[in-house]
């Protein structure tokens, strides 16, 4: 059965669907600057330099109090030579790391909130609007739940888990890098390299879940959205054989005008069982009891 949009459940769908979608780009864009910042911090040394000693000051010789007198009455001076060792200190790129990775744990965590909120309502309006699609809305909607909970950074007060949450600030990074919090390494990793790719992972799970669940609750309003749907019956057909079903359905789509949502199924075939046999409208003349007769 042809499924008819109606325009308000279509204008609410198209304002959550694209909050969805930039809420998970946002998610996934964090969520790869939390792994690269965290590689950055821990395989390399790009946040340290090192200041090497001046030529001038390596041939520096301190003279000693003590002094002799040598042949030719020449004063003899011993004297010792200070060694000067290179010194590391943080360069330009630990404030460079530093911005980077705060901004965006502070953008994930935004935006992971943002997309559960968002989710949720399309549940909500996808299951009142009687959308067909809506179990993967309920889908995107259980994902976008568990990447809620795992972005936010008090999970590590959770017993057994020792992460620090998918988004985490700079400081916290440095901690766990240096093993000032003596993490083992597979926590390290699982904290700062595993979790942040579930999270991608998870945020593009969940907006193509949800783009395909209310697909079919948004009316056509241009032409190469119409030529979507047109060409995605066309594979359907190829990929299951012609069948009056899927007849109807190219026909329905193609007839019917750009934003329009079409007649609704309550209307076209209404019953009306619960009148008499012999009801007759305004104006019109009764047509009597043809059983009885007149005395």
């Amino acid at each position: 059965m042809h499924h008819a949009p109606r325009p308000h459940v279509s204008a609410a769908i198209v304002q959550l669907r694209m909050t969805v979608t930039w809420s998970a780009l946002a998610v996934i864009l964090a969520s790869v600057i939390q792994m690269l910042s965290f590689c950055f911090v821990h395989f390399t040394d790009v946040r340290w330099t090192t200041l090497e000693t001046p030529p001038a000051a390596q041939q520096l010789t301190v003279v000693s109090p003590e002094t002799g007198v040598a042949k030719g009455g020449r004063a003899a001076r011993a004297g010792r030579q200070v060694v000067y060792e290179p010194t590391r200190v943080l360069s330009r790129w630990d404030g460079t790391l530093r911005t980077f990775s705060d901004a965006s744990a502070s953008i994930g965590l935004i935006a992971a909130a943002t997309l559960w909120i968002s989710v949720l309502l399309g549940a909500v309006v996808a299951g009142g609007g009687s959308i067909p699609g809506v179990e993967s809305v309920i889908r995107a909607a259980t994902w976008s739940t568990v990447l809620g909970l795992s972005a936010i950074p008090l999970i590590v007060h959770l017993p057994g888990l020792p992460l620090h949450g998918t988004f985490v600030s700079y400081q916290t990074m440095l901690g766990a890098a240096e093993g000032a919090e003596q993490l083992a390494p597979v926590a390290l990793l699982a904290s700062h390299l595993a979790l942040p790719l579930i999270g991608a992972v998870l945020a593009g799970y969940t907006l193509l879940c949800f783009r395909e669940g209310v697909e079919a609750g948004v009316i056509v309003r241009s032409v190469s959205e119409l030529d979507r749907k047109l060409d995605k019956e066309l594979e359907s057909i190829r990929s299951s054989g012609i069948s009056s079903h899927h007849g109807q359905r190219v026909v329905g789509v193609v007839d019917r005008p750009l934003g329009e949502s079409g007649p609704s199924e309550s209307t076209t075939a209404k019953s009306r069982s619960w009148v008499s046999d012999r009801d007759r409208g305004l104006g019109e003349s009764s047509p009597g009891n043809p059983l009885r007769r007149p005395m």
